[in-house]
């Protein structure tokens, strides 16, 4: 699988999640069992959303780079993202339904890819023609 690929996919999943959040943040808070969906925990879920799409479309324009600087900075950030969102998951205590087990596994997923392009950078950067 090329980095190019990589980033597309974790864009789009990016921008899907991140539109939940952002669009319909009562849907996603009790989607995820997040708890009371009041005001601030909608502020919360839509600014997630935000940070989601912004996510999103930096990978899927970093998608057409050729193996600079800033793409290998992009790769360690959607790394330590992924890795950060699966520590904080179990810092609290909520129900883990079958929802967040698929979310853990794409993060598991992305953690794998975006940890093999850190590693073996510059060689396995360069996106596919």
């Amino acid at each position: 699988m090329s980095l190019q690929i990589v980033l597309i996919a974790s864009g789009a999943i990016a921008a899907c999640f991140g539109a939940l959040f952002f669009v319909a943040a009562d849907t996603a808070i009790r989607t995820f069992e997040l708890g009371a969906s009041d005001v601030a925990s909608r502020l919360f879920a839509r600014s997630t959303g935000a940070g989601l799409i912004a996510i999103a479309v930096i990978n899927v324009i970093a998608s057409q780079d050729a193996g600079s600087g800033a793409l290998y900075a992009i790769v360690i950030g959607n790394l330590l993202l992924h890795v950060l969102a699966i520590a904080v998951d179990f810092t609290e205590k909520f129900p883990r339904k079958g929802g967040w087990w698929v979310g853990f596994a794409v993060h598991i997923v992305l953690i794998l890819a975006f940890g093999y392009y850190a590693i073996w950078w510059p060689g396995a950067a360069v996106p596919a023609a």
